[in-house]
């Protein structure tokens, strides 16, 4: 990352993180026009697709894909560390809600036993409240 001039990158435009239903996907886009430049899905987290460098937080590695299958890897930077951190905790949290959204639909499927907490008959409670009685 120390060589990556951010001064003067090749290309500079707006990146969206669109997350619908299970899906993930990175699109990077003209500021202007809006036209997209690359696309890349996230299948799963960590992945691939979207890799930290190792020599800075603020640069990572992500892997561009079309709809032929074919793919190319691209490096993109952030000159602000608070847009890096906002750009790794949305994509952690499609992740995590993914996966709790497995789990409550597991659950769903797999109540597990019904625990029969009633008094049964001739059982009692008792209860006492200090200073009464």
């Amino acid at each position: 990352a120390a060589d990556w001039n951010l001064g003067s990158p090749d290309w500079s435009g707006r990146m969206r993180i669109v997350s619908k239903g299970d899906r993930c996907i990175i699109r990077l886009e003209d500021k202007v026009t809006g036209q997209l430049f690359g696309e890349c899905p996230i299948d799963e987290w960590p992945s691939i697709a979207v890799e930290t460098v190792l020599d800075s937080c603020r640069y990572f590695v992500i892997r561009l894909s079309d709809v032929s299958g074919r793919y190319a890897f691209i490096g993109i930077g952030f000159t602000d560390r608070g847009d890096s951190f906002d750009f790794n905790v949305a994509i952690s949290d499609h992740f995590k809600w993914l996966k709790q959204s497995q789990d409550i639909e597991k659950e769903e499927a797999n109540p597990g036993p019904k625990v029969d907490l009633s008094l049964k008959e001739g059982q009692t409670i008792t209860i006492n409240l200090r200073g009464h009685g």
